[in-house]
């Protein structure tokens, strides 16, 4: 049973796992009745964004776009029989690079509007963000799985072996099953899994019945087997699962061993990258892991693209058009003042 100490409630939610959590196992009444709330408010919210996916997946149908759906209500549907059990802030949705502009058209006129902040780089970048107008629902759609920090199949590739599931009534494509899994270990590694919850789909996905050879080959051509081990070993800590054999070799890599006791780290001290109040130390630890994740290749790309200037630096300090030719050479400047604005805003929230 769950102690009745009030505390783990903020806990759940911040691991996004209070959907997950029967409500018999809550003590106190109090919290019990909260808890029930929340639950039914955070079930109606998940149905009726993944109505908004049906509408959005409908409406490209409509004009051939092809688009997968990476995460979210597909998630909940493939790996927990419910989408009510699975909670999502946002649709992650892919679609082919060429055919970015005609998606960024079709979303603005279901209502999206670009959030300004987004990156439109699709060097740097992997994805723009579009929030809708009326109902605030937000939308992550992406050219690309991860911001280049390993290899990754082609839309080509993805499309010609996706399936789908039913949702609202509309079949919404979706990965593969095992392609699903090797993207989810890949994600979680990026992030650190400092958020429980992308654990925990990938604790419950290894309950299923899977092609662990097909799994492997996948990971390896990647070059992503050290986040599956990393990701055993955090499974088997903190959710007690068990290493399935075809996988026990990858938990005993240094690198795999040295990702899981940073990113335990990370769990325990709720280091969420995009917090407000962001020590330099912080910021540094989470420069050292995205550098141990990547591969030589991709490492080489990660420090050409922070030596480059960005959207950012440009509206950080404006420079006149024949003067653009500094921002490289100012680029430490630009960070350290967005960094200083990023704290003095935190303290005085």
């Amino acid at each position: 049973m769950i102690s009745e100490n009030i505390a783990l409630l903020p806990l759940a939610k911040y691991h996004r796992l209070l959907q997950n959590i029967p409500i018999e196992a809550w003590q106190n009444g109090d919290i019990r009745i909260k808890v029930t709330t929340e639950k039914k408010r955070t079930t109606f919210e998940l149905l009726r964004f993944s109505t908004e996916l049906a509408r959005v997946v409908t409406y490209f149908k409509k004009f051939a776009l092809h688009v997968i759906c990476l995460k979210g209500p597909v998630i909940g549907q493939k790996i927990y029989g419910s989408i009510g059990l699975r909670t999502f802030k946002d649709l992650d949705l892919l679609v082919e690079e060429t055919r970015l502009s005609e998606a960024t058209t079709l979303l603005q006129q279901l209502g999206y509007i670009l959030d300004p902040s987004s990156e439109y780089d699709t060097q740097r970048a992997n994805h723009l963000v579009f929030i809708h107008k009326h109902t605030h629902h937000m939308i992550e759609l992406h050219w690309r799985l991860h911001p280049n920090i390993l290899h990754e199949p082609t839309f080509s590739e993805l499309w010609s072996r996706h399936e789908v599931v039913t949702i609202a009534g509309v079949d919404v494509p979706c990965l593969e099953t095992e392609e699903l899994f090797v993207y989810l270990i890949s994600h979680g590694a990026k992030h650190a899994w400092f958020r429980l919850r992308w654990l925990y789909d990938i604790h419950l996905f290894l309950e299923q019945p899977l092609d662990f050879d097909r799994i492997k080959t996948r990971l390896a051509k990647r070059g992503c087997l050290h986040m599956m081990g990393q990701a055993l070993l955090l499974r088997k800590e903190l959710f007690a699962g068990a290493i399935p054999e075809e996988f026990l070799d990858l938990t005993e890599n240094r690198r795999s061993q040295q990702m899981a006791m940073m990113a335990r780290w990370i769990i325990e001290e709720q280091n969420d990258p995009g917090k407000d109040k962001q020590t330099l130390a912080e910021f540094s630890y989470w420069k050292h892991y995205h550098w141990l994740i990547r591969d030589d290749e991709k490492r080489r790309e990660f420090v050409w693209h922070h030596l480059l200037p960005n959207q950012h630096d440009v509206a950080t300090l404006r420079l006149p058009q024949r003067l653009s030719f500094l921002y490289g050479l100012l680029r430490p400047v630009t960070w350290s003042i967005r960094r200083f604005k990023q704290r003095k805003a935190g303290t005085k929230r």
